[in-house]
């Protein structure tokens, strides 16, 4: 893939779309065969520094408010603590979630508000490359419609991105 480009990863159920994905991130081996990121073996240390990723089953831990959970995947990312209340307020906005919903435990979130923080700490990282696993379920049709342009301003800042079953990313179709 080349930067700015959407690979959009389309089949049937059980045709190996989330297990090409997790071999791509490294989460799974292949039999045969071998898959690199940027030019580092997938699930490198150097490989999973280019990647975002939003799992198809989010798992979150309860307590945990939305910000201090993005914050928490900002400093894993390894970036400044100086930039981080700044860059986790961005793109938690960037993505759409309610600011009354930024400070409350995410046990009380929707699907959709779920979706929203599991974005926001996939792109948070600043990834050159962004693994999608089904990024609008359970999301209402205005959510969805902000998820993608999101995913496309990604892909026009230079970013690539894989998504899994989603048929259009265009909003013009």
């Amino acid at each position: 893939m080349r930067p700015g480009e959407i690979l959009g990863v389309i089949g049937p159920n059980g045709s190996g779309k989330t297990t090409l994905m997790a071999c791509l991130l490294g989460l799974l081996r292949p039999e045969a065969g071998w898959a690199r990121l940027g030019g580092h073996a997938s699930g490198s240390l150097q490989g999973n520094t280019l990647v975002g990723y939003l799992p198809e089953r989010l798992r979150f831990d309860p307590w945990m408010k939305g910000i201090d959970f993005v914050a928490f995947h900002h400093a894993l990312a390894g970036l400044p603590e100086a930039e981080r209340g700044g860059a986790v307020k961005a793109v938690l906005d960037d993505v759409g979630l309610d600011p009354q919903a930024w400070s409350r435990p995410i046990k009380g979130y929707s699907r959709g508000m779920l979706q929203r923080v599991g974005l926001a700490q996939a792109l948070v990282g600043r990834p050159r490359i962004l693994f999608l696993d089904e990024p609008t379920s359970g999301m209402d049709p205005e959510g969805a419609l902000q998820a993608r342009k999101r995913i496309q301003a990604f892909a026009a800042e230079g970013g690539a991105v894989i998504d899994r079953k989603s048929t259009r990313l265009n909003s013009s179709h």
